[in-house]
């Protein structure tokens, strides 16, 4: 019997060029689906030696690598002259090898679709003997797979005509070949595999539905041989009978099976209730059809259901129908394309990374606020200032500053600059940043407003680790092109008195700020006069106000008094706006109590500020409940609402109590009011009166305000201190400090201790470091030196402080705390080694190997001779000087302690106990030995699990690993990839460390001079698919 039968008469079949028509033309205004039902041919090579999945012969001689020599040539005699040479191959497999090698052949195969490693983006080849895990890893990277022109097709059409192409596609492959198309063509796929009997309707999902129906490459068994493609398979086929039924099946670059897919297709086709449209595809130019097959076939043939076609390429054909549709009707548009190329040819277009830089910076846009604490003053009577106003707005400058003593009115014109018709156009944003005349708090803002610039990728704990430099250039390179108004208030702690200058980091970020390029304009008020060094800069010094002005304010405040009077005012005070206010104020709340000419008999003329003598003449104007609501201003660190104030000093006052205090204190100009979140007004103290209040009552009388203030922060700290393990948020962290910050102003020490060692934790995710310093040297200053080790927390505490004050390139300050701890020691005790280490990390950190070493030697030889139970060492600090010094042998025994060399060095093991840093710093050690593969795999691990523990937070590390691993690869001469990871660690240094940037630029320029760069996002997803790669096996 002849197996196979070609068809020589014209009449029994069409050609490729009426199927085109059929499928395109034919379908407009049609509402059937089309079912593909396609086989091998569609992802095996377009050409002999090409790539893609084997065909048979490319199957047999996989399966002949799993044999001996004699084996081989047993198969050889088996299979001569068979029919079906694929499936006698397998026969003789399963019975010479089992289930087991021929699902590894199925794998092996499949992995003969993969790109080369680099496209692949990992160090290693997908094999047999990749784990389940790997496989679905490998799925997901879209772009390491070779797509034939057929299924490349397919995928587009499955995408472009979800309704009339995308449903359901049937396949008898085992490759993943089909959903990596859909998935390149930005669409969804959901799969059934059916090596066992199964009901395809049974499963769910978005996108095209595939349907595997003789298993697939893992997590099942593969079908091959006659037994187990004709296995009784009920539910099968009577599921696939009722989708076929009424709908235009496509069978394509299928030889066809004698399976459960046949024999469903003639139950439909013989069904006289099923109206199917077959349409089946042969290659050549004259169908050459099993003879078997034709014949379970002619019924539908008979009846005009099946229909064949010749000549029918999938690769040639599924393109042109593709391009045919194009024509017809507009694709639908995925929400997402993945590019396809491999990485030398993966230049992604200037459009589409335009579009998504755009998107990028539209979401940090919207985290450029104003917190609570951080937003103008609202001005009841604003005053003289008219001219002063105009002169900002018309001047040319990007820094400015407005000057003048204390209650003169810099806040007061800053604020009404700010909310100017003018501002409001002229800046897209506009930002108001309060720095309570305290050191440390303009650096906090910085980091804060580039964390919120770059939609917080970069948490602060990082930034804080950067040069005031280095803060000010990611400033000016975020702010390029975005017009903001940033406005600091009350800097007067930055200002150096004799030169007139801005000093520490506020000189320093200013004076950087103005060689840079930059959208942004700083505008800065503080009492001393500033000078003006630069063209870019302007400078406004208010003095009093004139008389009309004076006269208007009286008039405003409704405090009528004669002329002479207020003249005489004028002279007194010299034109003071604060003062004259709070004259103007007194008269018009306490007339006829309380006349102007009593006023100014208290007050010698030409003082300038405004003298205590004053302030306590209206302090001692106040009635009781008054001055209980000053007083708990005077001790919040944040402006509160009135209902907030109430709560506080309810003990005392009940809310219409304190509610009219509070009245009462605005109409006298004793309150600054700032808008809540909620929109409620909220109360502080201007700084003038805040300060008179500390200085006029002891810690002794304020501990009371305090502590009823603390009960609710208490109450805050109880409920949400699990938060501080995991990633608390900045107004969470933000409490913690002020709970802190509070118990040092009252005096309870111990209990600031631990609000510091509770909050220590999130210094690691969010939690700012400046801040952390300032009110730990706040603490610290406040207690003896001798008493700092009697508190439970001090040794945490101090280890933290230091740690940040070398972090943050404070070395002097970190030199002067060591030597105040030298003085709590009480000879070489356990907390000698502590001391010890401390010096180590600021050595290292400072790039004085040798100093580092001597003193972490010094603490580990006490540890050890003297065998203390502590758990304080300075081994760790010493390894890594050891490392940076070149003595690697020491370093490299420190870093893997007890662990297996072997282990640590095998892809597949992975000890995620021992974090991302254990592995990254024995790679650096391989790195620095020489030994890249050992190095890489270990750069692998920790890239992998960095990724894992820190939630894309640890902006810096994820830096060097990126670096790290691109001069491993450019070693290994995988250039190529080299290069897009050199872009992805461009891109994490720029956020957090320009400097470090325009150094490995200036290495990529050197290195590829004519090569062109990848785009970040680009070189991002290709390292994350190296990243997880590496951890596939965890």
């Amino acid at each position: 019997m002849n197996d196979f039968t070609i068809l020589n008469d014209s009449s029994d079949y069409y050609d490729a060029k009426a199927l085109l028509a059929r499928l395109s033309n034919g379908m407009v205004g049609s509402d059937r689906q089309i079912v593909f039902v396609v086989g091998s041919a569609l992802t095996a090579p377009k050409e002999v030696g090409g790539q893609g999945v084997p065909g048979v012969d490319g199957i047999i001689d996989l399966i002949g690598s799993e044999l001996t020599d004699d084996e081989r040539q047993d198969l050889s005699r088996a299979i001569a002259g068979a029919s079906n040479k694929y499936q006698d191959a397998f026969h003789f497999l399963l019975g010479s090898r089992g289930p087991q090698v021929a699902n590894q052949v199925i794998r092996k195969a499949v992995a003969a679709a993969r790109l080369d490693a680099v496209a692949r983006t990992s160090g290693y080849a997908l094999t047999a003997d990749t784990s389940e895990e790997a496989c679905r890893g490998f799925e997901t990277d879209t772009a390491g797979w070779h797509l034939t022109p057929g299924v490349r097709a397919l995928g587009e059409l499955a995408v472009g005509y979800p309704g009339r192409f995308g449903k359901v596609m049937l396949t008898t492959n085992f490759d993943p070949l089909i959903g990596v198309s859909i998935s390149a063509a930005g669409g969804t796929s959901f799969r059934t595999i059916l090596h066992r009997d199964g009901n395809i309707s049974l499963t769910e999902g978005d996108g095209s539905h595939i349907v595997y129906l003789h298993g697939y490459w893992f997590g099942s068994d593969t079908l091959h041989t006659p037994r187990q493609l004709n296995q009784d398979r009920p539910q099968l086929r009577s599921s696939l009978a009722n989708l076929l039924r009424n709908q235009i099946v496509v069978v394509l670059a299928y030889g066809g099976w004698d399976d459960a897919f046949t024999r469903a297709l003639v139950d439909v086709v013989v069904d006289d209730n099923a109206y199917p449209e077959v349409v089946w595809c042969f290659r050549d130019k004259k169908p050459r059809v099993r003879t078997q097959l034709l014949d379970l076939l002619r019924p539908g043939l008979d009846r005009g259901r099946i229909s064949f076609y010749a000549g029918v390429d999938c690769h040639d054909f599924l393109p042109a129908l593709a391009s045919k549709w194009q024509s017809l009707e507009k694709p639908h548009t995925p929400k997402r394309a993945l590019p396809l190329r491999p990485p030398v040819a993966e230049q992604q277009p200037e459009g589409p990374a335009s579009v998504e830089k755009e998107a990028v910076f539209s979401a940090r846009y919207a985290r450029l606020v104003n917190t609570e604490a951080d937003r103008p003053p609202v001005i009841d009577h604003y005053v003289g200032r008219k001219q002063d106003m105009e002169e900002l707005i018309e001047a040319s400058f990007r820094v400015a500053f407005i000057t003048g003593m204390g209650g003169q009115g810099k806040s007061a014109l800053a604020a009404q600059l700010y909310n100017s018709d003018h501002c409001r156009e002229k800046y897209e944003y506009r930002l108001w940043r309060d720095c309570k005349e305290q050191s440390d708090k303009f650096e906090d803002h910085i980091i804060n407003m580039i964390e919120a610039l770059n939609d917080s990728r970069v948490m602060s704990s990082e930034l804080s680790k950067q040069t005031i430099e280095t803060l000010a250039d990611l400033f000016c390179s975020l702010t390029d092109g975005l017009k903001l108004l940033v406005i600091f208030d009350n800097v007067d702690h930055y200002v150096d008195l004799e030169l007139d200058t801005l000093i520490g980091s506020a000189g320093a970020f200013v004076s950087r700020f103005l060689q840079n390029k930059s959208d942004a304009v700083l505008i800065f008020t503080c009492r001393p006069a500033i000078a003006i060094t630069s063209d870019a800069m302007y400078g406004k010094r208010l003095e009093g106000l004139d008389l009309p002005a004076t006269k208007e304010l009286f008039g405003l405040r409704k405090a009528h008094v004669a002329d002479e009077s207020v003249a005489e005012a004028h002279v007194k005070t010299q034109g003071h706006a604060f003062w004259l206010d709070l004259l103007a104020a007194q008269v018009a709340a306490r007339a006829p109590h309380v006349t102007l000419e009593e006023l100014l008999t208290n007050i010698a003329s030409g003082t300038g500020e405004i003298p205590d003598a004053t302030l306590r003449s209206i302090w001692q104007s106040l009635r009781d409940r008054e001055q209980i609501v000053l007083q708990a201003l005077a001790e919040t660190l944040r402006p509160v609402s009135a209902i907030t104030v109430s709560d506080y000093l309810h003990s005392r006052a009940n809310y219409n109590q304190t509610s009219k205090a509070i009245r009462l204190l605005r109409s006298l100009n004793l309150l600054v009011v700032k808008k809540l979140d909620q929109g409620d007004e909220g109360f502080e103290l201007h700084p003038v009166i805040r300060a008179f209040i500390h200085k006029t009552f002891k810690r002794s009388e304020r501990v009371w305000y305090i502590d009823k203030i603390l009960s609710f922060y208490d109450a805050f700290f109880g409920t949400h201190l699990s938060e501080l393990s995991k990633r608390p948020s900045a107004s969470t962290v933000g409490r913690w400090f002020e709970g802190a910050e509070l118990c040092v102003n009252a005096g309870h020490f111990e209990r600031a201790f631990a609000r510091l060692n509770e909050v220590r934790v999130a210094l690691r995710t969010n939690a700012s470091p400046v801040e952390f310093v300032r009110i730990a040297h706040s603490l610290l200053s406040a207690v003896p030196t001798k008493e700092w080790r009697e508190y439970a927390d001090f040794d945490a505490i101090f280890r933290a402080y230091h740690r940040s004050l070398v972090n943050l390139g404070r070395l002097e300050d970190a030199r002067t705390a060591l030597e105040q701890y030298e003085e709590t020691l009480e000879g070489k005790d356990a907390r000698y080694i502590n001391y010890c280490d401390m010096q180590t990390y600021g050595f290292w950190m400072n790039g004085d190997y040798l100093a580092a070493i001597k003193w972490g030697k010094d603490g580990a030889r006490l540890k050890k001779d003297s065998g203390v139970d502590t758990h304080f060492s300075s081994e760790h600090n010493l390894a890594l000087a050891e490392r940076d010094s070149g003595a690697i042998d020491p370093a490299l025994a420190y870093f893997l302690g007890d662990a297996n060399v072997d282990q640590v060095l095998d892809p597949a093991v992975c000890d995620q106990d021992r974090g991302g840093a254990f592995y990254g710093n024995i790679g650096r050690c391989f790195h620095l030995m020489g030994q890249v593969d050992s190095a890489l795999i270990c750069y692998g691990k920790s890239a992998f699990l960095i990724e894992r523990e820190h939630d894309d937070s640890d902006i810096e590390n994820q830096a060097y690993i990126r670096q790290w691993v691109g001069e491993l690869l450019l070693e290994k001469g995988e250039v190529d990839a080299s290069l897009f990871f050199f872009t992805a660690a461009l891109a994490k240094w720029r956020l957090v460390a320009p400097p470090k940037a325009v150094k490995l630029e200036n290495v990529v320029a050197q290195t590829f001079p004519s090569a062109e760069l990848p785009s970040p996002i680009q070189a991002e997803a290709f390292v994350s698919r190296w990243i997880k790669a590496a951890g596939v096996h965890q």
